[in-house]
């Protein structure tokens, strides 16, 4: 199971096999001071929401003229199926989520 998604400036990429997840980046396409990134686990309410990640601050990169914020998380863990993943910042815009699924 590898994928992504982007919702506004916030993108997230889940590298994995079957319902292991083995790391997730998190990138944004601005640059802003203080920037941080989280990942939650939810199963479709609001109520079962769960912090997979602590709040990690982001670091800035450059490839030619496109300047980019990105963090990244080493998880090796397995998630139920149907588990969506889903990454917030604390300064851009965006939450996109991601399904984990056989």
């Amino acid at each position: 199971m590898s994928g992504d998604d982007s919702d506004r400036a916030v993108s997230i990429y889940v590298k994995g096999k079957g319902l292991r997840v083995d790391s997730i980046d998190v990138t944004s396409t601005k640059q802003r001071n203080g920037e941080a990134f989280r990942v939650y686990e939810h199963t479709g309410s609001v109520a079962t929401q769960s912090y997979v990640t602590r709040w990690k601050k982001a670091k800035f990169y450059s490839a030619g003229m496109t300047k980019f914020a990105a963090t990244s998380w080493k998880i090796n863990k397995s998630f139920p199926h149907g588990t969506w993943l889903c990454a917030v910042s604390k300064k851009s815009s965006g939450n996109p989520c991601i399904k984990v699924h056989r």
